[in-house]
């Protein structure tokens, strides 16, 4: 039968690994969600010049 002092240990040891396992998770969602940030300021960049563009032109055939 295991004792109290066992039991600990193997409650923390598992305890530390769901906490590294939360850590890697974490840090690759937030890498991904870092990367769709970079991603979506490129696509409002880009449609922004494109309107600007389009709005120049029109601007410019009156």
């Amino acid at each position: 039968m295991a004792t109290n002092n066992e039991l600990l240990r193997q409650r923390l040891a598992a305890l530390s690994d769901e906490q590294r396992q939360f850590q890697k998770k974490w840090e690759d969602d937030w890498r991904r969600l870092s990367e769709l940030r970079h991603a979506l300021a490129a696509l409002s960049g880009a449609l922004a010049l494109g309107v600007g563009l389009s709005v120049g032109y029109r601007m410019g055939q009156r």
